[in-house]
């Protein structure tokens, strides 16, 4: 199964695509709808990389796809950790201290450095997180 989005070319650029998405009726039958951040607005822009940038043109429309375990695996990282770290760093703070606000200070806390690594790794995750043009 794919996650499809229609969209339109906005900039080309060496190795790389930007595309504006629009919502369609299709993200109302994914199951990631709810997570997803590209349910949740009415446009967005994705970077695609790897594209075959010779047969496109600004103003194109194309259709952006993404793998279903893509989705998924997106999902995960976005949410689904994050959370359950949030959980764990809150429960073992409470229960090693008994203060309720050290531990959902130190629960979201504990995100920075999550995201920090997100953020730092984006190169690796970019090649995880594949979208293609069709």
């Amino acid at each position: 199964m794919r996650v499809r989005h229609t969209g339109i070319v906005e900039q080309i650029g060496e190795g790389s695509v930007k595309v504006r998405i629009v919502q369609t009726s299709a993200c109302s039958e994914c199951r990631a709808k709810g997570h997803c951040g590209a349910a949740e607005s009415k446009e967005k822009v994705v970077e695609v990389y790897g594209a075959d940038v010779s047969r496109l043109t600004v103003g194109q429309t194309v259709d952006v796809v993404a793998e279903q375990g893509v989705a998924m695996r997106a999902v995960r990282l976005a949410f689904a950790w994050p959370f359950l770290l949030m959980v764990v760093v809150l429960f073992a703070v409470h229960a090693a201290t008994g203060n309720d606000v050290a531990a959902c200070l130190a629960a979201l806390g504990a995100l920075v450095p999550y995201y920090l690594i997100i953020y730092y790794a984006r190169a690796k995750l970019r090649e995880k997180l594949v979208f293609r043009i069709e």
